[in-house]
Formats: C-alpha cells, structure tokens, sequence
C-alpha cells in the first residue's frame, strides 16, 4: 500500500505531457508550391530566424503565435506577407487529469508541453503577376 501511494504521488507530481513530448519540438515548414524556394522569416517566442523554404526549425513549445514572414526585398518575385501558425492544447495533458495531477498541469504549462504546433506548415508565398 506504500508503495501504491508513493507511486500515485510521483505520478502527480510529474506532467505528463512533459514527459511524453518534452518542451520542444520540431516543425516541417514547406511552401504551397514545392517550386516556390523563398525565404522567410521565422518568429517564434526565443526570437527569429530566416530560412530557406523547405525547412526544419526547433523551438520550444509555447502558447504565442509563430510568425511566417516572406518579405519582398529577400525575394524579388514575391509579395511581403506573413502568416500566423497558432499553437494548440497538447492532449496529453489529458493524462493529469487522469492521475489527478494538478502539480502535473503545472509542470506542464511551465515547460510549453501543455501546448503543441502543427508538425508540418504549408506557408502560402504569393508570387508576382510579374514574375509568373
């Protein structure tokens, strides 16, 4: 019976979602048109970095919005726009509630486990008419 309770509060004490996905993760950032090979600028919540479209960018897990920037000067043949990549509620945080973890929870939402993005983003780069 001990035992059964020092492994319940364990279980409670650390979250699950945590544990199963960590803090971090790692996103697919590909454009609609896989000829499209723009830069853009990535905003995340550590700050931002430019990449080349494909690409796979490693940030921490957060409730901000990532920011997908395409800016003009960096590609002649293409608008300035931005799009916005939310972040949602990781299920796995579901696993507190079952072991009653509110210590769990909190654990979670410290470490940005509690939220989760898309593993793959489709950035919709919009080329010139003069360029077509």
């Amino acid at each position: 019976m001990k035992k059964l309770l020092i492994l319940t509060t364990l279980i409670s004490l650390a979250g699950c979602a945590t544990i199963v996905d960590g803090g971090e993760q790692t996103i697919n950032f590909v454009p609609s048109n896989s000829k499209d090979k723009v830069h853009a600028t990535i905003m995340t919540k550590e700050g931002a970095q430019t990449v080349k479209l494909p690409a796979v960018v490693h940030t921490k897990r957060s409730g901000a919005d990532i920011i997908v920037a395409i800016d003009e000067e960096e590609n002649k043949c293409y608008e300035t726009t931005t799009q916005t990549v939310s972040s949602s509620i990781n299920p796995l945080i579901l696993g507190n509630v079952i072991t009653g973890g509110f210590f769990g929870s909190t654990t979670d939402a410290a470490s940005g486990a509690a939220w989760e993005y898309a593993d793959t983003v489709i950035v919709y780069p919009s080329k010139k008419d003069s360029c077509k």
